[in-house]
């Protein structure tokens, strides 16, 4: 049970809402960050620590195939039976691509 007893995590919420384990699948689609790159600041901030990220998240590519992986590997580990996708590193919509 763990932090749910005490508080209401965003797990323990997708949980109730959805009646099983929904699993949060970082994806990295390789844009910067504006207080990265000198725009609006310098160095990044600290809500940004790419060092901790897992290394399968920080590698960009076919955002796609990135999010069925982890939909095929996650649920032997985790249990998760539904799923949900979200840009984790740096700004990943500060971008003037489409996609």
């Amino acid at each position: 049970m763990g932090m749910t007893r005490f508080v209401n995590t965003f797990g323990g919420y997708l949980r109730a809402k959805y009646g099983e384990k929904v699993h949060k699948i970082s994806v990295n689609a390789s844009f910067t960050c504006p207080n990265r790159d000198g725009t609006k600041g310098i160095g990044g901030c600290t809500f940004c620590n790419n060092a901790s990220f897992s290394p399968d998240t920080t590698n960009a590519g076919d955002i796609t195939a990135r999010i069925q992986s982890a939909k095929d590997k996650v649920p032997k580990r985790t249990g998760a039976g539904k799923f949900i996708a979200y840009f984790q590193s740096y700004r990943n919509t500060y971008t003037n691509s489409v996609f």
